[in-house]
């Protein structure tokens, strides 16, 4: 978080790329359309490609960078769309930002883009010029963030109200409490779900069965849904 960077340098930094309370990289952030993002990561650790015979051949990837599971990031936006509705608004607008469909949850995120219009208005990016996706990256109000370093960019932002994460094991009262309030951890809610998955992928190979692990189903719970925030 902020502890790797200082007051200084996150302020130089913002200065050079013009982003400030109104604008992000010299553009007007939508003030009166607040919307939330997803960033989901693909591109180097999930690239790859089935063979002929039908064998899924991962190509070279990070091995301590796993991608988030889908249900994560689903268990977000039910939260997000859950809170609007109970404020008495509209269906929130999320922007889903992938750099490519290498990653699973981008084809689970491309197929139910155009659904549930009364509920959420999804709008589903890929292979977008990376200047624009940070602007709006940079102008929600809302993040739900991935594994590697490009939430650190969020440390720039005027705009950012709330950030979504995901954690390998099951967060304590005390441990949500030490997360800063703008922060709230998602984590499997089965113990014996969460401690295998994170077996299975914790050392990430981008295999078949991995892939599989990460589309799969599983149960969410928060540090506010277990009214530990």
């Amino acid at each position: 978080g902020k502890a790797l960077f200082s007051s200084c340098a996150i302020s130089m930094l913002s200065s050079y790329f013009a982003i400030n309370a109104t604008h992000v990289f010299d553009r007007v952030c939508p003030m009166e359309e607040p919307y939330s993002v997803l960033h989901v990561r693909s591109g180097d650790i999930t690239g790859g490609h089935y063979d002929e015979k039908g064998f899924y051949k991962p190509r070279h990837v990070q091995i301590a960078m796993s991608p988030s599971l889908t249900s994560y990031y689903i268990a977000v936006v039910k939260d997000i769309v859950a809170r609007n509705q109970k404020n008495g608004n509209g269906a929130p607008k999320i922007f889903v930002l992938c750099l490519n469909m290498n990653n699973p949850t981008c084809e689970y995120f491309e197929k139910v883009a155009g659904l549930f219009q009364h509920e959420v208005q999804f709008e589903f990016r890929v292979g977008a010029n990376l200047i624009d996706d940070l602007h709006i990256f940079l102008c929600a109000r809302e993040v739900a963030v991935s594994a590697g370093t490009f939430k650190y960019a969020l440390l720039m932002s005027q705009h950012l109200q709330k950030v979504y994460d995901f954690s390998w094991t099951q967060m304590s009262k005390e441990q949500c409490a030490s997360e800063s309030q703008q922060t709230t951890k998602y984590w499997i809610a089965d113990e014996g779900e969460a401690d295998h998955f994170k077996k299975t992928n914790r050392w990430w190979a981008n295999t078949a069965y991995q892939r599989h692990t990460m589309d799969a189903y599983y149960k969410m719970t928060s540090c506010e849904e277990q009214g530990f925030q």
